[in-house]
């Protein structure tokens, strides 16, 4: 019996909670791909609103970043997690019926962009402080496993649904259908019974500020820590670099429909992640851990390169991007697993929540600039040479990580 099977016989908690999220990532890939796709043609945005579209995403995640870290270790975690998610329903909720009554418009995605992108960020952050708690930190990278592979579950699904349901029902009714998905998240967070201590913070902060300064001291102070956040920042700037035109180069460039840029993401990507976070444990057991993640974020940026040929390939387009999807998140998931697990390992309990929420801060920054310049670039130049930016600019992503302590890291720290 796997590891991962082992933890959700043994522990039930964490099994109601990876159901819940199961359940809700499922509905996030849904919206995920029928918002833009939405902006894309029924709203006919630009590539410079779309960028912007995306762009606005990540000034909530700055600002809740710096403020999550100033309380987040100060409170129970879990009642974080399930406020966040109801936010979220109601804030979808509202937008599915104003597509549906025909009044949505990209100002109004820029808003729920805002939102949705502040709530992820307190969600997320707490989410990765929270999961500790409910497991020992042996079973640490099973469980951030499993979490990866019931999201990559999800994603199979979910993106080749978003698009038979905006080409058959209409986008209202895949957004409203990621709303609800995030109550199941809610009923099962409600239901734990692992009780969470309260946290202490007379014993290490006098106030916010201190908190914040000391998450980011505590990131940037340890080696692999700040390996971490550095290789985080370049690869999150040129990635989005690719992100902001990459629908708009899907259906516009390469003519592509929302059905089959739905099959590319999720039985490209969402199956590679999958196959990805499955392999994760096993390969760090079997080459190392920091081994493992090193030659995991090389091969991602070598796998782009199906992606940047793709627009010299007409024919071959569809192909190229897809093998390019499923490849680079395999390999993707692989390092994303390992590196959850060694920096929830290596963060002090009581300065975990700090510590995510700075790191938050980073890709929020290297997302704006990156989706920034990608947005420019595609309406200067065209969305294929943002494209072929982003992959080639990727490849350099790894050097951060080969220079870092992480290559004499064969197991996870104690």
């Amino acid at each position: 019996m796997s590891q991962t099977s082992i933890i959700f016989w043994r522990n039930s908690d964490l099994g109601r909670v990876l159901t819940g999220e199961l359940i809700s990532d499922f509905g996030s890939q849904i919206g995920d791909l029928a918002l833009p796709i939405f902006a894309a043609t029924a709203l006919d945005a630009s590539a410079g609103q779309m960028a912007s579209l995306l762009s606005a995403e990540y000034v909530p995640r700055i600002v809740i970043g710096l403020a999550a870290a100033g309380w987040i270790d100060r409170v129970r975690r879990r009642p974080v997690l399930i406020g966040s998610n109801l936010a979220r329903f109601i804030a979808l909720s509202l937008v599915a019926f104003a597509a549906w009554q025909q009044v949505l418009t990209v100002e109004h995605l820029y808003i729920v962009a805002i939102l949705m992108a502040g709530l992820d960020v307190l969600f997320a952050s707490t989410f990765a402080a929270y999961v500790p708690t409910l497991v020992p930190m042996t079973m640490l990278t099973a469980a951030n496993g499993a979490r990866a592979s019931s999201s990559a579950a999800a994603s199979v699904l979910g993106p080749a649904l978003a698009g038979a349901l905006i080409s058959i029902v209409g986008a209202p009714a895949a957004i409203a259908s990621d709303g609800l998905s995030f109550l199941a998240s809610v009923v099962a967070l409600a239901s734990v019974r692992t009780t969470e201590s309260r946290r202490h913070p007379q014993l290490s902060v006098t106030s916010p500020v201190e908190a914040i300064l000391q998450g980011w001291h505590a990131l940037l102070r340890e080696p692999t820590l700040r390996a971490f956040a550095a290789t985080a920042f370049t690869a999150n700037f040129f990635y989005r670099v690719i992100m902001a035109v990459y629908v708009l180069y899907l259906t516009r460039d390469l003519g592509l429909s929302a059905a089959t840029v739905g099959l590319i993401f999720g039985f490209g990507g969402g199956a590679g992640v999958l196959v990805g976070s499955l392999l994760a444990a096993p390969v760090a057991r079997a080459f190392g851990t920091g081994r493992s993640m090193i030659a995991a974020h090389l091969l991602f940026g070598l796998l782009g390169l199906p992606l940047a040929l793709s627009s010299f390939s007409p024919r071959y387009a569809a192909a190229l991007v897809f093998a390019s999807e499923f490849l680079q998140l395999a390999v993707n998931a692989v390092y994303m697993v390992n590196r959850t697990s060694v920096e929830q390992a290596l963060s002090p309990p009581d300065m975990r929540g700090r510590i995510q929420s700075s790191r938050s801060v980073f890709h929020a920054v290297a997302g704006i600039l990156g989706l920034t310049f990608g947005g420019l670039l595609g309406t200067a130049v065209s969305p294929a040479a943002a494209i072929v930016v982003g992959v080639l600019g990727g490849l350099t992503s790894f050097i951060c990580l080969l220079f870092s302590p992480l290559r004499n890291l064969h197991e996870l720290p104690g």
